[in-house]
């Protein structure tokens, strides 16, 4: 397989997304499993469902943040 550079940028930003998304999957799995289902059972109750929701949304918004500001740092610190 011959790749030029722009292929393999695009293969490398490949692996790096899926390897950030289960991260990210893991992340939340754990911890907002750990924080929302104090009883584990077969089913979830329906303030499980909504602790879960919300706690997805939670960790994804500050996921959002961070990489906002880790982009407006990297430009700035380029720029000098």
């Amino acid at each position: 397989m011959d790749f030029n550079s722009q292929d393999l940028a695009g293969e490398v930003n490949n692996q790096v997304m899926a390897a950030v998304f289960e991260m990210l999957r893991s992340t939340i799995t754990n911890k907002c499993f750990e924080k929302c289902v104090t009883r584990p059972s077969s089913s979830l109750s329906g303030s499980e469902q909504q602790c879960l929701a919300k706690c997805t949304d939670r960790f994804i918004d500050a996921l959002q943040v961070v990489a906002k500001a880790t982009v407006e740092y990297d430009n700035k610190t380029s720029l000098e």
